[in-house]
């Protein structure tokens, strides 16, 4: 069985075009136990903490972290292997009729295009989104 980590934990991606920060990871305990806190490029998210995400972070395989996660860290390019920031890194969002967010796409300096919201989700929830077959 994983062993938890205790807060306070934290992990930073840099941008690797500026060294500015691209998105960071918090572990903060609440009334329901301890839940990891993201901030990225497309938003926040709370989720339940889990010891695999934390110690691919604290090895620096953020490759590994990118797989764990459902929707993967929006600040991270899988083919380029690299983190950039919300400058660096650019979003764009298909609205549907009622100015809602349909989907989120990004684009890295290199070209590399990808989709930020597998799930269709909306940016900024609080909802659980680790992939339980890692």
């Amino acid at each position: 069985m994983d062993k938890a980590v205790s807060p306070p934990f934290n992990a930073k991606l840099m941008c690797s075009v500026c060294k500015k920060t691209a998105a960071t990871f918090n572990l903060i305990k609440g009334i329901e136990g301890e839940k990891l806190l993201y901030d990225g490029i497309c938003g926040q998210a709370l989720f339940a903490s889990d010891p695999r995400l934390v110690r691919a972070l604290q090895a620096n395989d953020v490759m590994k972290a990118h797989h764990l996660m459902n929707r993967g860290i929006d600040a991270y390019c899988p083919e380029c292997e690299k983190s950039y920031c919300s400058t660096h890194y650019v979003v764009t969002q298909k609205r549907d009729a009622d100015n809602c967010i349909e989907r989120m796409d990004g684009t890295c300096p290199r070209g590399h295009k990808r989709r930020l919201d597998s799930t269709g989700e909306k940016p900024n929830i609080v909802a659980p989104f680790l992939n339980d077959d890692q």
